[in-house]
C-alpha cells in the first residue's frame, strides 16, 4: 500500500516510507466504527441512576472511582485516532454545558455503529451525512416543540432539574443538600453583565419584569467566583456554600485581631516591605553612619507605606506579596489584622464579594476601594488539625497534620494533644523528644541548637486555620466548604457538584427544561419516523437511522437497571405512537393546531414506564440539545474518513 503504479511499462513508484500502515476506503470507515464501538462501550453502565462505578489507576499510582463520563476517558489511554476523537466529544461536552458527557459518547456511538449497515449496502458516505444533517434539523425543531419554559426563580421546580441532575451520582444519598448548595451557589455568583447596581438588584425580580436581567444576557462565571474547598474530615451533611469566602491563611502577627463585625477590607497587590532592585545591586559603605541612614531609609519606606494605610482605617489588610516583619508590627499597632501572599484568584473574589477594588500602590488608595460589604470577617480552626499545649515551656509553633516543629528549653513537660485522640510527648531535661504515637517523628535536640533557635519570651501557640468573610451584602462569589471521610469521596462529590451547578447555569442562561428518562429522545425518534415518510430519496435511509439511533439512551436506561430491554422499549414506543394519535392530545384547530408534547419515559430507578412531569424527572434544554448536535455532527465527520495513514519518521 506504500506504492503506487506506475506508467505502462514501468514498475510500481514508492510514494510512502514501507513503515508506513495505511487502510483505505471500505477498511478505514470501519476500522472507526468498531473504535467508536469500543469508546462507547466503556461508559455504557454508567448512565442513569442504576449506574455502575469504574475504577481507574493512573500513572502516577493514584486511584480514581467515579461514574463520570468525562473523568473516565480522561483516564483511559487509547491509541487509535478515531477513539482519541470521541474522547475529546466527552471534554467539549463538559466544556460547554457541563454534563451529558456519557449521553454524548453513547449516542455518537450508535450513530456510528448503525452506520455500518449503510455502508455494507454501498450507500455512498456523503449520502448518510447528507441524511444525518437532515434528520439533525429536525430533532432540533422536535425539540423546541417538547420544551418547557421555567421560571429560574421556582424553587420546587429548579430543585427537581438538579435532583435530575445529580440522581444518577454517587452524591444521590445526599440529594436535599447537594441541590440546596448547587443552587444556593450558582445563583449567588449570578448577577447581569450591565454593571449598574439597579440591574445588579434585579436578580430577585419577578421573572416577567423588564428589569429581570435572567431575561437579558446574564454572567455566571461558576470556576472563577464559587471556589470549592475539599476539607477531609467529619460528615457530608457538614458541607455548606459560605455568603462570603474562605482561604486557608493565617493572620501575619500572632496579636491581631481574629474577629471583627463590619470590617473595612483593602486588598493591594503589591508588597509591604522594602522594595528590592531588579538586577543584582552592590553597594560599598566605608562609613558606619552611611549603613545606619539606609537602614533607616528603608524603615522610613515601609513606615510610610503603612501610615498611607493606617489613614483610610481599614480593619483588614490582603496583599498578594510579601508583608515585612517592620510593616506587621505598625499596622498590628494600628489595630489592622493583616495577610500575605494570597492567590491572585482568591484576592480577586475578596473583592467581588466585598466590594473591594485591588490596589497597585498604597499612595494611589481612595475611600471607593475600601470593601464595606463584609458583615463578619472570622478566623476559625476546622478540620482534622493540631492543637498544641505547653505546659512550663517558651516556645511552640504547630504546623497543620502530622508537620510540626517544637524547640523547647528547659520544658519540664510537652504534651501533644489531638481533638478525638490524645497523644503525650515527653521531654526529658529538654535535650531529646520521643514521639510513642508517631513513630516516625524523633527529634533530637542539642543544648546549642536549643540556644540558637529559642527566644527568651513566651509566645504561646500559633494554629493554623482559616480565614472567612461572611455575612456579605449581595457577595457575588462564594466558597464551597466540602466535608468528606476521604479525599476519594470527596473528589467525586466536587465531580458531582460541579455537574449539578453546570446544570443550574445553563437552566439561567436558556430557562428551557425537556423531560428526562428517555423520554426526549423516544420523541425524537418517534417524530423522525413520521418525518421519514416525507423524505424522498436515498437521503431517507439514513434520515430514518438516527430516530433508530436515538433509542440507544431509553435502552441503556432499561438495560442498567435489570428489566427486560426489549419488553420496556417497545412499550414506551407504542405509547409515544398512541400519544400521537389521540386526538386529544391536539390543541387548538386548523393550521393553528399543535400536538402536546409526550413526556412518557423510563423511571431509571424502577424500570417502569411512567410520566416525567409527574415524577420530576427534566434536564436543561441547553444540555439536550449539544448532546444531539455534537453526537450526529461528530458522526459525520468521522464517516467522512476514507483514509488513515499513521507510522513513525525514519529515525536520523
Amino acid at each position: 500500500m506504500a506504492a503506487m503504479q506506475g506508467p505502462p511499462g514501468y514498475g510500481p513508484v514508492m510514494v510512502l516510507n514501507p513503515k508506513t500502515e495505511r487502510k483505505t476506503g471500505r477498511q478505514a470507515q470501519l476500522s472507526n466504527i468498531t473504535a467508536a464501538r469500543a469508546v462507547s462501550d466503556i461508559i455504557r453502565t454508567t448512565l442513569g441512576p442504576r449506574s455502575m462505578l469504574k475504577m481507574l489507576l493512573d500513572p502516577m499510582g493514584g486511584v480514581v472511582i467515579t461514574n463520570d463520563g468525562n473523568c473516565i476517558l480522561r483516564e483511559v489511554d487509547v491509541s487509535h485516532p478515531t477513539a482519541k476523537s470521541m474522547i475529546e466529544l466527552s471534554r467539549a461536552q463538559d466544556e460547554e454545558v457541563g454534563d451529558g458527557t456519557t449521553s454524548v459518547i453513547i449516542l455518537a456511538g450508535e450513530m456510528l455503529i448503525l452506520s455500518e449497515q449503510l455502508l455494507r449496502i454501498n450507500l455512498h458516505p456523503t449520502v448518510i451525512v447528507s441524511g444525518y444533517n437532515l434528520a439533525l434539523q429536525e430533532a432540533m425543531a422536535i425539540c423546541e416543540r417538547q420544551a418547557l419554559t421555567v421560571d429560574v426563580t421556582d424553587d420546587k421546580r429548579m430543585k427537581q432539574l438538579v435532583q435530575s441532575c445529580i440522581g444518577t451520582k454517587f452524591s444521590s444519598r445526599w440529594n436535599d443538600k447537594m441541590v440546596e448548595m448547587a443552587l444556593q451557589a450558582v445563583l449567588t455568583v449570578a448577577r447581569a453583565k450591565s454593571s449598574t447596581p439597579a440591574q445588579s438588584a434585579a436578580l430577585g425580580a419577578a421573572p416577567n419584569s423588564a428589569s429581570n436581567p435572567y431575561n437579558h444576557k446574564v454572567e455566571v462565571d461558576i470556576k472563577r467566583y464559587a471556589k470549592v474547598e475539599k476539607i477531609p474530615g467529619g460528615e457530608i451533611t457538614d458541607s455548606c456554600v459560605l455568603k462570603g469566602v474562605m482561604f486557608n491563611k493565617d493572620t501575619s502577627h500572632s496579636k491581631m485581631r481574629r474577629r471583627i463585625t463590619n470590617p473595612r477590607i483593602l486588598l493591594l497587590d503589591c508588597p509591604l516591605e522594602y522594595k528590592k532592585g531588579e538586577s543584582q545591586t552592590n553597594v560599598e559603605i566605608t562609613n558606619t553612619e552611611d549603613w545606619n541612614t539606609m537602614l533607616r531609609m528603608e524603615e522610613e519606606y515601609v513606615e510610610n507605606m503603612c501610615m498611607e494605610i493606617i489613614a483610610f482605617q481599614p480593619d483588614v489588610v490582603i496583599t498578594e506579596k510579601g508583608v515585612s516583619d517592620l510593616a506587621q508590627h505598625y499596622l498590628a499597632k494600628a489595630n489592622i489584622t493583616a495577610f500575605r501572599r494570597l492567590r491572585k484568584t482568591d484576592n480577586n473574589r475578596v473583592a467581588r464579594a466585598t466590594g473591594a477594588t485591588i490596589v497597585s500602590r498604597t499612595d494611589e488608595i481612595q475611600e471607593g476601594d475600601i470593601g464595606q460589604r463584609c458583615g463578619l470577617f472570622e478566623m476559625r480552626k476546622i478540620s482534622d488539625e493540631w492543637f498544641c499545649f505547653l505546659e512550663c515551656g517558651y516556645t511552640i509553633y504547630s504546623y497543620s497534620l502530622s508537620c510540626f516543629v517544637a524547640l523547647l528549653q528547659r520544658c519540664g513537660l510537652f504534651e501533644m494533644r489531638k481533638i478525638s485522640d490524645e497523644i503525650s510527648i515527653h521531654c526529658i531535661c529538654g535535650y531529646t523528644i520521643y514521639s510513642y504515637s508517631l513513630s516516625c517523628f524523633v527529634a533530637l535536640l542539642t543544648y546549642r541548637a536549643v540556644r540558637l533557635y529559642i527566644p527568651s519570651i513566651i509566645l504561646g501557640f500559633v494554629h493554623s486555620g482559616s480565614a472567612s468573610l461572611e455575612e456579605c451584602e449581595d457577595p457575588k462569589a462564594c466558597t464551597i466548604i466540602l466535608r468528606g471521610g476521604s479525599k476519594d469521596v470527596l473528589n467525586e462529590i466536587e465531580r458531582n457538584l460541579h455537574d449539578a451547578m453546570e446544570v443550574v447555569r445553563n437552566v439561567v442562561y436558556d430557562p428551557k427544561l425537556l423531560p428526562g428518562g428517555g423520554a426526549t429522545e423516544m420523541a425524537v425518534a418517534a417524530g423522525l419516523r413520521r418525518a421519514g415518510l416525507k423524505v424522498e430519496g436515498v437521503r431517507q435511509h439514513p434520515f430514518c437511522v438516527v430516530g433508530d439511533a436515538m433509542e440507544v439512551i431509553p435502552r441503556t436506561l432499561a438495560q442498567n437497571c435489570g428489566v427486560s430491554v426489549i419488553r420496556t422499549v417497545t412499550q414506551l414506543r407504542a405509547k409515544h405512537a398512541s400519544f400521537h394519535n389521540d386526538a386529544e392530545n391536539v390543541v387548538g384547530e386548523g393550521a393553528s393546531a399543535v400536538m402536546k408534547p409526550c413526556n412518557w419515559g423510563i423511571n431509571g430507578t424502577t424500570g417502569d414506564l411512567v410520566d416525567m412531569e409527574e415524577l420530576g424527572i427534566w434536564e436543561p434544554f441547553s444540555v439536550k440539545v449539544q448532546t444531539i448536535k455534537t453526537a450526529i455532527e461528530s458522526a459525520c465527520m468521522i464517516l467522512r474518513i476514507d483514509d488513515i495513514v499513521s507510522g513513525s519518521k525514519k529515525g536520523k
